[in-house]
């Protein structure tokens, strides 16, 4: 049965886990929750321990007690009923009460690889174009239409190899889809969504044999290494920075391993979400956001793509980030001039839409990162400008995290923005 062979249950445990974790990271709140739910703080603790299988673990709280707990958090509707779902799952699949995967109604081969292929062209233009109602609108049907999907495609490795491919299962592009919608779920600030199916590919992967797909290693690798890139930063998104590191970590030693071009492709990925992952953590010198910045460039240079402005953009909003960041903890306003004068340039490009070639996340990170300096230098004139270019951005193209981000930053100060942008409905959707 394919839940045994991916381990369904734990897969289920580790996001809920995750996501509630991320929510319970000041010290007392384990305490505060495990009060509120009225349960003792050591049952608490002993639940949001991951463990290894199903075997070892039988400690998920019953619904009863799970919906005094999710009620608690403060979540909105989508990550409250996904919760739920999670929960449920991990307790039923310890009393194995799941059932596999059904054959019925899937797809055919041809049309699997026709959608994927679609879905590929409609993730690339949502990450790249300069039009922010197109991306929002593709983040939208790529959300939608992946879940629907992934209902429609057999996973199993062990039925992969039939002569007739419309009988053949098709595990890669199981992930493939998987791994779309993790990205979609991140943009749209579903870290808990893109946590499950970023462990729900890991697993089909770690269950497929190499072997069998010798005339598409290079894709398997790709895959494979993604899926550990794709855990990685939906831990970011979580603020879980331990899990996070570990993951990239864990990516960088299987590109190791491979030692194929396709797995090298992440290389300067892993080191990027590594980098963003420290610059959030309450320590950190200057000399870590340099060391990863030129693990970052050496690993690139090795790459023979044609998006270099681009990425070299990407590099110089991370770089500016941790500069500003290790301002701001540090109290040197050196730092951050030096984090303002890396993104001006380009900042002032975006404003007078000069930018084709960078697609709306990015064009909305480097606003909000520029805007923040200027905030930090008492520049307020400047930074309204930017922040609303910003915030701009991110309303048009549905980037719900960019929007999560800034207002975790500014708080209400950004709410009269937000109304003049898009009028008190949107602001009341911020802070929902």
């Amino acid at each position: 049965m394919l839940l045994d062979k991916i381990d369904a249950t734990q897969v289920h445990r580790e996001t809920y886990i995750a996501v509630i974790n991320g929510m319970l990271r000041k010290r007392g709140d384990k305490q505060t929750l495990a009060d509120k739910a009225g349960m003792k703080a050591e049952h608490l603790s002993n639940m949001l321990n991951p463990g290894l299988t199903a075997d070892s673990y039988i400690r998920t709280p019953g619904p009863k007690l799970a919906e005094r707990i999710v009620a608690l958090l403060p979540v909105d509707l989508e990550v409250r009923q996904s919760l739920r779902e999670h929960l449920y799952f991990a307790w039923a699949g310890e009393r194995e009460t799941l059932t596999s995967y059904s054959r019925q109604r899937m797809l055919s081969y041809y049309a699997i690889r026709d959608i994927v292929g679609d879905l590929g062209r409609a993730h690339v233009e949502a990450t790249h174009t300069a039009d922010p109602r197109l991306a929002k609108h593709n983040y939208r049907v790529i959300s939608h239409a992946c879940k629907l999907i992934l209902e429609r495609i057999d996973p199993d490795p062990e039925r992969v190899g039939s002569a007739d491919p419309d009988f053949d299962a098709n595990p890669l592009e199981f992930v493939q889809v998987c791994l779309f919608l993790h990205d979609v779920q991140c943009v749209l600030n579903r870290a808990d969504d893109a946590l499950f199916h970023a462990k729900v590919a890991a697993q089909i992967m770690e269950a497929c044999d190499r072997d069998k797909f010798s005339t598409r290693i290079d894709y398997f690798d790709h895959l494979k290494v993604n899926t550990l890139v794709a855990e990685s930063l939906a831990y970011r998104n979580l603020k879980l920075l331990k899990q996070a590191d570990e993951a990239s970590r864990k990516a960088e030693e299987l590109i190791q391993e491979l030692g194929s071009t396709s797995a090298e492709f992440w290389l300067p990925h892993v080191y990027m979400h590594r980098l963003k992952a420290v610059i959030q953590r309450s320590r950190f010198t200057l000399g870590d956001v340099d060391g990863l910045l030129m693990q970052i460039d050496k690993a690139y240079g090795r790459r023979p793509y044609d998006f270099q402005p681009r990425w070299q953009e990407q590099l110089a909003e991370a770089r500016a980030r941790g500069y500003l960041q290790y301002g701001i903890r540090c109290g040197t306003g050196h730092s951050i001039k030096t984090a303002a004068r890396i993104l001006q340039k380009t900042a002032e490009s975006i404003e007078r839409n000069e930018t084709p070639q960078l697609g709306a996340v990015l064009r909305s990170r480097i606003a909000r990162t520029y805007a923040e300096t200027l905030w930090h230098q008492k520049e307020f004139e400047g930074w309204k400008l930017y922040i609303q270019l910003s915030l701009s951005i991110a309303l048009n193209a549905g980037l719900d995290h960019q929007l999560a981000e800034a207002n975790q930053e500014y708080g209400s100060a950004i709410l009269p923005i937000i109304i003049e942008l898009e009028g008190t409905s949107k602001s009341k959707a911020l802070n929902k």
